[in-house]
């Protein structure tokens, strides 16, 4: 899809392949994210290096590097939306919004303190695909999210406090 783009479209102005790829062709990266999640690091290199291509193509953004490229487009990589991804799932599972039949049920321990339960990631042992299944990879990172963040009304609000979380506002 970057290929017939980058032969098809002429203009290589920042704000228009920021949109081009956006819309044409992240949508084919991040397709079902959720479901089959890369987790060796080469697909995950080789999804990432379609973004790094995208960025190069305007000529304003050549000669900067890859972290240089996303800010000015204000893109984040592949792997960070996946991980906001994967907290958003979690959100609607924990709201009632989205209904999932667990292979084995979720596990929430004791509140401790005052403070919500944390959600227990399932013990495997000699299965790397079952410990890079969905509730084993964000339990760590859903556990350390602030109550503040997790007791948002809405999904969009927890959109946007997981956003200001990552970049440090509040």
């Amino acid at each position: 899809m970057l290929g017939v783009l980058r032969k098809t479209m002429i203009s290589r102005d920042t704000h228009i392949w920021k949109k081009m790829y956006t819309t044409y062709v992240r949508p084919h990266l991040e397709y079902a994210i959720q479901a089959w999640r890369p987790y060796h690091l080469g697909e995950i290199n080789t999804l990432e290096k379609v973004q790094r291509r995208a960025t190069k193509v305007p000529t304003q953004l050549r000669n900067m590097k890859y972290e240089d490229r996303c800010l000015k487009l204000e893109l984040t990589t592949l792997e960070e939306r996946r991980a906001r991804g994967d907290l958003i799932e979690m959100f609607k599972i924990q709201k009632g919004l989205d209904a999932v039949d667990w292979h084995s049920s979720l596990q929430v321990g004791p509140s401790r303190s005052g403070h919500r339960g944390q959600i227990r990631p399932e013990l495997v042992k000699d299965c790397k695909i079952r410990r890079n299944a969905f509730r084993n990879r964000v339990a760590r990172v859903w556990n350390k999210l602030p109550d503040a963040v997790i007791d948002a009304p809405s999904v969009n609000s927890f959109k946007k406090r997981v956003d200001d979380q990552r970049t440090g506002c509040s």
